[in-house]
C-alpha cells in the first residue's frame, strides 16, 4: 500500500505540501494540530532571525540543556515523563558544547500559507487540539482550501502537543481514520 504520511505543526505543512505535489503516489496525509494562516511581517522577522544556524546557542552540558527544554507554546499539561523523553532525544553532543537537535533554516523552508493548500491529489484529514494552535478559525479555512470535504478531528483537553499531553487520544483517532 502507499504511505500514510502524519505531520505535527509545521510537519503538518510538510504533510500538506506532499498532498499537493505528490499526492497521487501516497495514500493520504493527516495534518496534526497545523496552524496555516497568514505569517505577520513581524513573525517573519522573528523566524527568519531563528533560522540564522550562527544564532544556534551551546550548552557546556547535558544537565543545563535538558533544564531549558520547553515546548512552544508551553503547555503545563503535558505529562512528565512524555515531556522528559523527548527531551532526552532532542539533543546531541558537538564538539562546541550540547545543542538541540534541528536544523534552525527550518523556520524558513516549511512556512505555508492557506493559498497553497489547493490540489491535495490524495486524502487528507485534519486533527487539532481542542486548546492547540490549529484553532476552530484556522483549520475552517485550512478545510475550505481543501474543498469543504477533509474530516476535521478534535481531540479534547490536548494543547498545541497532542502527542505529549494525550497521546492515547492521538492514537486512537489515528486508528479511526485509518479504519483499524
Amino acid at each position: 500500500l502507499p504511505p500514510i504520511i502524519y505531520g505535527h505543526s509545521m510537519g503538518g505543512f510538510v504533510a500538506l505540501t506532499a498532498a499537493r505535489e505528490h499526492g497521487d503516489r501516497i495514500r493520504g496525509v493527516v495534518a496534526i494540530d497545523s496552524p496555516v494562516r497568514r505569517v505577520s511581517p513581524e513573525a517573519g522577522m522573528w523566524r527568519a532571525q531563528r533560522a540564522n544556524p550562527d544564532a544556534v546557542k551551546y550548552y557546556a552540558d547535558r544537565a543545563e540543556i535538558l533544564a531549558r527544554f520547553r515546548t512552544v507554546p508551553e503547555d503545563p499539561a503535558c505529562l512528565d515523563y512524555v515531556l522528559a523523553h523527548v527531551a532526552a532525544e532532542s539533543v546531541t553532543k558537538t564538539e562546541a558544547g550540547w545543542r538541540w537537535k534541528f536544523d534552525p533554516r527550518v523556520f524558513l523552508s516549511a512556512m505555508m500559507q492557506p493559498e497553497d493548500l489547493a490540489g491535495a491529489a490524495c486524502d487528507v484529514a485534519l486533527l487539532r487540539g481542542e486548546r492547540g494552535m490549529a484553532t476552530h478559525d484556522i483549520t475552517e479555512v485550512v478545510r475550505e482550501r481543501l474543498g469543504g470535504t477533509v474530516p476535521v478531528t478534535v481531540i479534547p483537553d490536548a494543547g498545541h502537543h497532542i502527542m505529549l499531553d494525550q497521546p492515547v487520544a492521538l492514537i486512537a483517532a489515528l486508528q479511526t481514520l485509518l479504519g483499524q
